[in-house]
């Protein structure tokens, strides 16, 4: 997440978020972008809360940053010299499309703060009502993610989203390489 100017954090910079708007432009199968992206959150959440801290202990995050970020630049390279189709329907597998989604922000949540957070927070509450929480939270931003992806899908032409997408690609794993 990018620091906002009163010291909170805003969604609308993290990594997760930005990964689903800019897939909700190249698709019309949102609901199930939805649910890949939930049961990603999910699995993540479920996993951390339940196994504590010991996660965060064994994912060095010196260690998965470079690994993340790079898979990251790569992917943005890619898109960037790659010819795309427009619009992700045309071609792509509905069990494709999911595993590719679940990947992604499995990806995108493993190196991220929150789901540090989630461990320790279950270290001192249930897990399952972390899970919980957590959870919630992911439906309600990831909802508003595609959401907002959808509309900018409508508004600007498809080439240039996968351009700016790439760049997004290359930015995020930077900011995961170069986070401390």
């Amino acid at each position: 997440s990018f620091p906002m100017k009163n010291g909170k954090f805003c969604v609308w910079g993290d990594n997760s978020f930005l990964l689903l708007a800019y897939i909700a432009t190249k698709t019309k199968r949102h609901t199930l972008v939805f649910w890949a992206a939930i049961s990603a959150y999910v699995s993540m959440n479920a996993l951390t809360a339940f196994l504590g801290s010991a996660v965060t202990e064994w994912l060095k995050p010196e260690i998965l940053k470079p690994i993340v970020g790079g898979i990251f630049i790569l992917m943005g390279l890619s898109a960037f010299f790659m010819k795309e189709k427009e619009n992700w329907d045309d071609g792509i597998k509905t069990h494709h499309l999911f595993r590719s989604v679940f990947l992604l922000i499995l990806l995108a949540e493993i190196v991220d703060r929150s789901n540090i957070a989630v461990g320790l927070f279950s270290t001192h509450y249930h897990p399952a009502l972390v899970v919980m929480g957590v959870t919630g939270a992911h439906l309600l931003i990831t909802g508003l993610a595609i959401r907002t992806g959808k509309w900018i899908g409508g508004k600007i032409n498809h080439k240039i989203i996968s351009k700016i997408g790439a760049a997004i690609f290359i930015i995020i794993g930077a900011i995961i390489i170069l986070a401390t």
